[in-house]
């Protein structure tokens, strides 16, 4: 088992080119997410400071919004649990600014153009090659072609994928991975570097 101090985190950004349909469901998705978020939102600004749900509580309840409402059903799961982990973390670091004095607001609800991704971790994506071009699937939308200009390493872990659409309409695709250090090769010397 390795610590923390001894993994080291790299991200990988692509341009993705999802096809008409798949852009469509990827809006989709990503507009699931952002009710989801809005609704976990609303509970803990409803609740009282003392009895505001955590984190693991809103993962667990995920299955009664599931239940309840047909749309949340139609998000991965744990891409649900991870939209739900993202609004924590926002809080915390808005808590954590307030208490060094900053000025901030509170957590606000998100309108469809504030909400411009979806992210996957752990499951529900994979990096496919087919005819000498690489995709990366997502569960619930399908495989969007990349342009996959720089292999990742073998030795780091993909943790999560992250699909966005940019405001100029662009989508880009972003593998955040891990590593051991002592995979991480030397960087070269100065001497070793020829100059151009």
């Amino acid at each position: 088992m390795t610590d923390d101090s001894d993994v080291f985190s790299t991200a990988f950004r692509f341009r993705a080119y999802p096809s008409e349909a798949i852009a469509k469901k990827a809006r989709r998705q990503i507009d699931v997410h952002r009710q989801i978020r809005n609704h976990a939102r609303k509970q803990l600004c409803e609740a009282p400071v003392w009895d505001q749900p955590s984190a693991y509580e809103q993962h667990n309840a995920l299955t009664e919004w599931r239940g309840k409402w047909d749309r949340f059903a139609e998000a991965h799961s744990k891409a649900s649990r991870r939209t739900i982990s993202q609004l924590h973390s926002d809080k915390n670091t808005l808590e954590e600014l307030r208490a060094k004095g900053y000025k901030v607001g509170e957590l606000r609800w998100k309108a469809p153009r504030e909400f411009n991704s979806v992210v996957y971790n752990q499951s529900g994506f994979e990096l496919r090659e087919k005819s000498d071009q690489t995709y990366v699937w997502l569960n619930k939308i399908g495989e969007i072609p990349i342009e996959y200009h720089r292999d990742i390493p073998s030795q780091n872990q993909v943790k999560e994928v992250a699909l966005k659409e940019n405001a100029n309409g662009e989508w880009t695709v972003s593998f955040s991975t891990t590593t051991d250090l002592e995979n991480i090769p030397d960087k070269p010397s100065l001497s070793t570097i020829s100059e151009e």
